[in-house]
């Protein structure tokens, strides 16, 4: 005679458990969602580490700020959307690494065997870069460098600005190459390239770069081409 009790204590029993499982799940639910966001936050932060290394070194450099690509910032969309697991749509431009703005400084120091040692490379043995006592007796009163070594220094210029973006660049030109001043052995220079133009259609990007000396002489200037072509 005792079952419709039984029967009512075990209805309320179960009445009681069965908001409890559900916000358990709930939870469990928003605690995997938490954490796929959280990954995903650190596995951005990581990915753009040498993006913030190379910064601060050029920042120290020339005391000037530079870009940090890849800064995560959440903001109440990408909450929202990481409940959901939504991810955002990735960019279709090909050149998105490289924005007009971005810039790097780099400096060398041109001593007497990079000089002779590109003189070797090419076979350029030219009066004008080996012959000091000739050199003596001209307007310049001593040896220069190959213009073309100043080029030799934008072109690693244009490495330190692809250093950790993805993608196949290669270089496509120089245009408008000048040397307006001569470049002295023992001279300390100073290159800045800076995207200047960007052509998406072509898939290129055209950057300014000039080669200044300590003693504060344009040695070489000119508008170099980045081609992107693995896309």
């Amino acid at each position: 005679m005792r079952r419709p009790e039984r029967r009512r204590r075990d209805r309320k029993d179960r009445g009681a458990v069965e908001p409890r499982l559900a916000r358990e799940r709930d939870g469990e639910v928003q605690t995997q969602a938490a954490g796929l966001f959280l990954v995903a936050i650190l596995s951005r932060q990581q990915a753009h580490a040498p993006h913030e290394q190379e910064a601060r070194r050029q920042e120290a450099a020339d005391g000037g700020p530079h870009d940090r690509p890849g800064e995560f910032h959440a903001t109440k969309s990408s909450k929202r959307h990481a409940a959901g697991f939504t991810i955002a749509p990735m960019s279709n431009d090909p050149l998105a690494a490289l924005p007009i703005g971005r810039k790097v400084i780099v400096s060398k120091t041109v001593s007497e065997s990079d000089v002779y040692l590109f003189a070797g490379i090419t076979g350029d043995f030219s009066p004008n870069h080996t012959d000091e006592a000739y050199m003596r007796k001209t307007r310049y009163g001593r040896r220069i460098a190959h213009g073309a070594l100043a080029i030799g220094f934008m072109s690693n210029a244009s490495t330190k600005i692809l250093e950790g973006i993805e993608g196949t660049w290669v270089s496509y030109g120089y245009d408008r190459v000048r040397f307006p001043a001569p470049l002295f052995f023992g001279d300390t220079v100073t290159v800045a390239y800076e995207v200047a133009e960007r052509n998406e259609g072509e898939r290129k990007v055209f950057s300014r770069v000039t080669v200044t000396t300590d003693r504060g002489s344009l040695v070489a200037a000119a508008t170099h081409i980045l081609k992107r072509v693995d896309v």
